[in-house]
C-alpha cells in the first residue's frame, strides 16, 4: 500500500506485463506475481479514513496474509534527517484525543495507544534498506545526481515510533508540540496508524517503512513535492524491489 502514485510507480511498471486490475470502491487493486509470490498493490489515497477503507478491502476481498505500507514522511526527532528511512516498530495517532472519556491518544474501547508492527517483516525491511544503501545508493545518486537536500552522505535507517494524523505537518510549532508530548516519535505521516488498527483487529501482520522527505517545518510542502516527484520513484521503489526479491527467497 501507498498513498500516492509516485511511491509505487516503479514497482507497478516492473510488473506491468503480469498485472490484473480489479476496481473496488473506486480503488484500483493491482494483482501481480513476482518470483512466484502473489501481491496486491494499491493506492490508498491520503489520510486515515482512506487507508482504513483500503486495507479492510485488502483483507476481506483479496484475503491478504500480511500488509506493507510505504511512502514518505516528515521528520520529527532531531536525529531523523531528510533522506533517512524509518521502519515503524509501533505506530499511534497523534491527533486522537477522546479525553476525558478515554486517555489521550488511546483508541476508544480498544484501550490501545500503540500498535506494534511485525518483527519478522521489520527485519526483512531493515535488511533490504541496509543492503540497498551499502550496495546501490552511491551509484544511483553519484555526482550531480545526489539529491541536494539529502542531509547525510549515506542515509541512516531508524527503527521506532511513527505518529499518524490527518494533518500535513508544515509548521515548527506543530512539530515541536508532537515532539514534546511524545518525545520518541521519529516521524509523522497520515495513514499508518489507521492501517495498524485495522490489521490489529483482523490479526493480520503488518509493517510500515517511510522515507523522510522533509522536516515537517515551513519548507515541508516544497521539499515533499520535490522529493515525491524526483527522488521517491528511484529510491523508495528500489528498496521495495529488494524487499520483494528477499520475500520470494525466504
Amino acid at each position: 500500500m501507498a498513498a500516492l502514485e509516485q511511491e509505487i510507480a516503479a514497482i507497478l511498471k516492473s510488473m506491468e506485463h503480469q498485472v490484473t486490475i480489479r476496481t473496488v470502491a473506486d480503488r484500483r487493486y493491482h494483482l501481480a506475481e513476482r518470483n512466484g509470490q502473489q501481491y496486491v498493490i494499491v493506492l490508498s489515497r491520503i489520510g486515515k479514513v482512506a487507508a482504513a477503507a483500503t486495507v479492510t478491502t485488502l483483507i476481506n476481498v483479496f484475503g491478504v496474509q500480511s500488509v506493507l505500507f510505504t511512502g514518505l514522511a516528515g521528520g520529527i526527532h532531531a536525529d531523523v534527517k531528510v533522506g533517512d528511512i524509518v521502519i515503524a516498530r509501533s505506530v499511534y495517532q497523534y491527533d486522537l484525543d477522546a479525553s476525558p472519556l478515554f486517555p489521550k491518544y488511546s483508541v476508544p474501547l480498544l484501550n490501545k495507544t500503540f500498535f506494534d508492527t511485525d518483527e519478522a517483516l521489520n527485519d526483512k525491511i531493515a535488511k533490504a534498506c541496509n543492503d540497498y544503501l551499502a550496495q546501490d545508493f552511491a551509484t544511483a545518486f553519484e555526482g550531480n545526481k545526489r539529491p541536494r537536500f539529502f542531509q547525510r552522505d549515506i542515509p541512516k535507517v531508524h527503527q521506532g515510533l511513527i505518529g499518524s494524523g490527518d494533518v500535513f505537518v508544515n509548521a515548527l510549532e506543530k512539530q515541536n508540540q508532537i515532539a514534546e508530548q511524545m518525545p520518541s516519535t521519529l516521524c509523522v505521516e497520515m495513514e499508518g496508524a489507521a492501517v495498524a488498527q485495522v490489521c490489529y483487529e483482523y490479526a493480520i501482520p503488518f509493517a510500515i517503512f517511510r522515507i523522510i522527505s522533509d522536516r515537517a517545518d515551513s519548507k515541508a510542502e516544497l521539499d515533499f513535492n520535490e522529493f515525491l516527484n524526483e527522488i521517491s520513484p528511484h529510491y523508495g521503489s528500489a528498496i521495495l524491489t529488494r524487499l520483494l526479491d528477499q520475500l520470494a527467497s525466504s
